[in-house]
């Protein structure tokens, strides 16, 4: 009896054993030469936690993968996953905790102005969670791209993205929110970018970009707040457009990277940016960092009554700036001022100055300066001064 209760366990447990195995094994679908077709497998047996496994040296993805599912895409073998439909995604990702992971993935979709296909695209508006993982992405064709969408979350290590022709991006992302580390963008052609964000959160560790088209920059974040640490940004492009790193609202460190720009500026950024122990060099009669500030402008016209003369002062720069005063002042000396509000950027203020009547002649020479006593942070400040004789 002792020993048929035994045996009954035994066979209920082998028997558990047996149907764990068998649910682990079926988990994971093995891409084969014979393999026709993932898709199916994708829509109707994928389930979220398992694993497509390329498993040979080369396959041809035929049309769009959408991912639904959460799952992991990879190769133990490094499998080169080809793509050649022109004006297509390769992979459509439609949900979170996807991975990707081995794989060197060729993207030979070409796109237009009009549409910009990507090997790795999320299309949905909320945010995507997905990483990656030692994958390497080969753009061979103008009008595409390596990874875009509209929001993403997640970590991108050892990967290697390459584009090859004009109008091509490596990261093209409305908001990014994550790390990329240990990894390597290269921009061949024209009117590329390495990397190109609306919004980063997130930092660039280990990392190197590089552009070398006409009309290219190395890495655009619009919105940045983050760190940039070992890393290397270098534009080699031969105009006065071709940046470093671009950064108009940023916020965060630099620290031990070397930032290059042949023609034009290695960096610029907002005076939120520290530089700790990096290297700048931009080109011939470039400052190394262009600081995105307010920048007042005076206009050269202006309009008077009597003693009285009114100007038109504008914030033509990217913050506000700080109430200031306009002054005018004749050989050298301050002979009337107003004060000015702070401005916001692309507005404008009409200041009107009295000054003392005798200085009030079309032949006195006289000098009109906006931010008078220099209490506005700018970048340029030759537009805040304006001579004339009136």
């Amino acid at each position: 009896m002792i020993f048929k209760k035994k045996l009954i366990l035994f066979l209920m447990l082998f028997s558990c054993f047996f149907i764990l195995v068998s649910s682990v094994s079926a988990a994971d679908y093995y891409v084969n030469n014979d393999t026709q077709d993932v898709s199916t497998w994708m829509k109707s047996d994928a389930k979220n936690g398992d694993s497509l496994i390329f498993n040979v040296t080369q396959y041809e993805l035929k049309d769009t993968l959408v991912v639904n599912k959460a799952v992991t895409i990879k190769s133990d073998i490094n499998t080169k996953l080809i793509f050649n439909k022109n004006g297509k995604d390769m992979f459509n990702l439609t949900t979170n905790n996807i991975k990707f992971s081995g794989l060197d993935i060729q993207f030979n979709a070409k796109g237009s102005s009009k549409y910009k296909p990507t090997a790795i695209a999320f299309v949905e508006k909320k945010a995507v969670v997905f990483d990656m993982d030692n994958v390497n992405i080969t753009v061979s064709q103008s009008y595409a791209g390596a990874i875009g969408g509209e929001k993403a979350k997640g970590n991108i290590v050892n990967c290697n993205i390459i584009l090859l022709k004009d109008n091509a991006v490596g990261f093209s992302v409305g908001t990014w929110t994550g790390n990329i580390i240990n990894s390597t963008i290269t921009a061949k052609g024209s009117n590329s970018y390495g990397m190109a964000f609306k919004t980063l959160k997130g930092n660039l560790i280990n990392v190197n970009v590089q552009s070398s088209g006409k009309n290219s920059i190395a890495v655009y974040a619009y919105t940045w707040n983050g760190k940039i640490e070992n890393s290397s940004i270098i534009n080699t492009g031969k105009t006065l457009y071709d940046t470093g790193f671009v950064s108009v609202k940023s916020k965060g460190q630099i620290v031990g990277s070397t930032i290059k720009s042949s023609k034009s500026y290695s960096t610029m950024v907002s005076d939120n940016v520290k530089f700790v122990g990096s290297s700048l060099s931009s080109g011939k009669k470039f400052k190394k960092t262009y600081w995105y500030r307010a920048e007042l402008v005076i206009s050269n016209q202006y309009a008077v009554k009597k003693n009285t003369y009114t100007f038109i002062v504008a914030n033509n720069g990217y913050f506000k700036s700080k109430k200031c005063h306009v002054g005018v002042s004749v050989k050298g000396k301050l002979v009337g001022k107003k004060a000015v509000k702070a401005l916001n950027p692309g507005k404008y203020a009409i200041v009107k100055v009295k000054i003392p009547a005798k200085h009030a002649s079309a032949k006195v020479a006289k000098v009109a300066k906006v931010d008078y006593y220099n209490k506005v942070k700018e970048f340029f400040k030759k537009d805040n001064v304006f001579k004339f004789k009136g």
